[in-house]
């Protein structure tokens, strides 16, 4: 998995790997009704899009391409993406910063279609790893909810 960090002056490129026991899904995950590939780490400091956090903080970019499986329309929601990281969280998605391709609160998906976008999370500073996870759930929230996830270990810098 490629992970970019970004400093004042230069943006690092690292690799790491993912802990998925199953090889044929590395980097991504696969339900009943989507697949899930994340194309990219991205972490972007304190100050990103005109915002900014405490120093013990950082704002992370998870670049995903995501496919609904079905024939039919589906909706996915950006509250079913959280964030882990170390012993902390989960954590929801921050609000739309106007980044370029950043998935909003809903966003529908036709049969087979695929696409691309970001979430954007804040996270601790000094962090060993990060997980993304999902959490799939039926209509009614009796009949089942199950949770997907990736998780990297990052190396230190």
């Amino acid at each position: 998995m490629e992970v970019l960090i970004h400093s004042k002056n230069n943006i690092k490129h690292v690799w790491c790997n993912d802990y998925t026991p199953n090889p044929a899904m590395k980097n991504a995950f696969q339900t009943n009704m989507l697949s899930c590939a994340l194309e990219k780490i991205e972490f972007l400091g304190n100050r990103f899009h005109g915002s900014y956090v405490e120093s013990f903080a950082q704002f992370v970019q998870f670049h995903l391409r995501i496919r609904n499986l079905l024939d039919t329309p589906i909706c996915v929601y950006k509250e079913d993406f959280q964030v882990l990281f170390d012993h902390f969280g989960p954590f929801e998605a921050e609000d739309n910063f106007g980044v370029r391709q950043q998935f909003l609160n809903e966003f529908p998906l036709e049969g087979n279609q695929e696409i691309t976008g970001n979430f954007v999370f804040i996270v601790g500073q000094e962090l060993k790893t990060i997980t993304l996870l999902y959490e799939e759930s039926s209509d009614s929230e009796l009949l089942y909810s199950k949770q997907y996830h990736m998780r990297y270990q990052i190396p230190k810098l």
